[in-house]
């Protein structure tokens, strides 16, 4: 049986054929391109650091101890999956190489040389025919998407989008990165949207190396600009929602890619050891420091000190604290071809299981019809690899439910994070059909709850998001625990033991309710638990604890 109860059958062999005929494809085609720019006008010295003799294999692995192998070998995995065959993507070394077949796990070499990949990349990307090297002058529509752009060129463009039609799209500052980079994204929100609409937030490139995500970020935003007032579904969507879309969540290390190693993932932090960077996606506070990430500031999966230690993960958990009204987030990753929802760190379902996996499915179908590519829809845990500190699970299990997705773009191993230029737009074109899916359908987040610091002798301060205006919100606690107790005046069953009610405001037409609630003026430190309810709508359940 394979990592996740698949049994190896005779098609995972054919499979391996037909991976060593794709891999020869590739080398065959990387060695065309480097011959095709040599004939060219001189090209500045590739990155500094190389993988000269690094090759890209395919291992199959049937059981735990076969992964425990591959990550003592190797933590640069590449794929973020095991197959349904038990197959995953590693770039090894030739030391690493020789001791992979020392291993006698089943492998297949896809690409035998790496770096020439990278360098002939390179040397597409600085030729004085690269497209967008035109003089300062911009390039809007289907040319944007002929090659991949710098940190700069985004950010340009983003302005530029936004200039476009200023009446429902704003560039927004979230952030700014470790070394001083903006994290900027673009705000669409349309004329006929509610002041209290829902929200929703498509970012990209937590990781560095996976230069598609800003490029296909980039594409929801110019699709729903373009569209307002002239498509009537995408019309409608822009007029329901206000969408943030940041296609750079990484500036630091994105821009190193393109300078320094194109293979880098993480920030750019200097962890002080003479090691550099911290796993975004594993900085998230939610389960921090469990499973699937490591302590070892060298590891690509490092998750640094603390959660929320990097000003990049700071800036957009701030953002989405903002705007209590978020009520669904998609985090764009490569590559895979996958379409994942929470838990990461367990292979616990959650409560909103069947509700996600629906849509799940859904968004996989509409990327299927755009190009007849697969995405395959599943619980990250069980369909990816387990891992803690990621941003879905802190978006679903810290903000109350919010549906959230992490969507693995193209392609499933033949390229990797290497993807050629023609495949950008079909890839953005695949991605944007499955949001317009997510988005039409629509998702009724749970209400949302947030309790200030309590300390004794001050004021509670609890405030009751994605609420419906007008109506009463009521908050209760118990010192008890938690349990399960029905309200009937309600209608909800509450997640406490011995609820009490602590008060109750209306809640105004932003589908927020506050109350403030004076403490005692001492105690001893007590353990509380807290939620917020309407007639038939219940919040996340709050514990905290009462400190002097």
């Amino acid at each position: 049986m394979g990592r996740n109860g698949h049994s190896r059958s005779n098609t995972g062999w054919i499979g391996r054929t037909a991976y060593l005929a794709s891999a020869i494809a590739l080398m065959t085609a990387a060695g065309a391109v480097a011959q095709d720019m040599s004939q060219d006008q001189p090209v500045p010295e590739p990155y500094p650091t190389r993988i000269d003799g690094y090759q890209l294999v395919r291992v199959w692995i049937d059981q735990p101890s076969d992964m425990r192998i591959v990550d003592r070998l190797t933590d640069d995995i590449w794929s973020h999956h095991v197959g349904p065959d038990g197959a995953i993507d590693i770039l090894v070394s030739p030391e690493q190489m020789t001791l992979l077949g020392q291993s006698r796990l089943p492998a297949v070499v896809l690409n035998d040389d790496v770096q020439a990949l990278i360098d002939a990349e390179w040397a597409r990307l600085h030729s004085p025919t690269r497209v967008g090297h035109d003089g300062g002058q911009s390039i809007l529509g289907d040319d944007w998407y002929l090659d991949f752009k710098t940190y700069d060129e985004v950010m340009a463009y983003l302005d530029e989008l936004a200039a476009r039609n200023p009446d429902i799209a704003t560039v927004v500052e979230i952030g700014t990165s470790i070394e001083g980079r903006l994290m900027k994204g673009i705000e669409i929100r349309g004329l006929n949207a509610s002041a209290n609409c829902e929200e929703v937030l498509f970012n990209g490139n937590q990781h560095a190396r996976e230069w598609v995500t800003p490029m296909s970020s980039t594409y929801i935003a110019e699709q729903l600009i373009d569209g307002y007032g002239v498509d009537p579904d995408l019309t409608a969507i822009v007029d329901t929602y206000a969408i943030t879309v940041v296609p750079i969540s990484n500036p630091d290390g994105y821009s190193y890619t393109w300078t320094n190693y194109r293979l880098w993932r993480k920030n750019r932090r200097n962890n002080g050891d003479g090691s550099f960077g911290i796993d975004l996606n594993r900085n998230w506070e939610y389960e921090w420091g469990g499973v699937g990430s490591s302590g070892n500031p060298n590891s690509d999966l490092y998750r640094g000190t603390d959660p929320f230690s990097e000003p990049e993960t700071q800036a957009l958990r701030d953002y989405i604290l903002d705007r209590p009204n978020m009520t669904m987030h998609i985090d764009i990753h490569s590559y895979g071809q996958l379409v994942l929802y929470p838990w990461c760190f367990s292979n616990q379902r959650i409560e909103d299981y069947e509700t996600f996996r629906s849509m799940a499915v859904a968004i996989s179908d509409a990327a299927l019809a755009v190009h007849g590519k697969y995405y395959r829809p599943g619980q990250w845990y069980s369909d990816l690899y387990p891992s803690s500190g990621t941003m879905i699970d802190w978006c679903y299990g810290a903000r109350s439910g919010m549906m959230t997705y992490n969507i693995e773009l193209r392609d499933t191993g033949s390229y990797g994070f290497l993807l050629p230029p023609e495949q950008i737009l079909p890839t953005a074109q695949e991605l944007f059909a499955g949001l317009v899916t997510m988005m039409q359908t629509g998702y009724e987040a749970r209400p949302m709850l947030d309790v200030s610091e309590l300390v004794y002798g001050s004021q509670a301060q609890l405030r009751g998001g994605r609420m419906t205006p007008g109506m009463t919100a009521y908050f209760i606690y118990s010192l008890t625990g938690e349990g399960s107790t029905y309200v009937p005046q309600l209608d909800v069953t509450l997640s406490l033991a011995k609820p009490v009610l602590g008060g109750s405001a209306t809640v105004g037409n932003d589908g927020i309710a506050s109350l403030v609630k004076p403490l005692p003026g001492s105690g001893p430190p007590r353990i509380i638990w807290v939620q917020a309810a309407e007639q038939q709508r219940v919040s996340n359940l709050i514990t905290t604890q009462i400190n002097n």
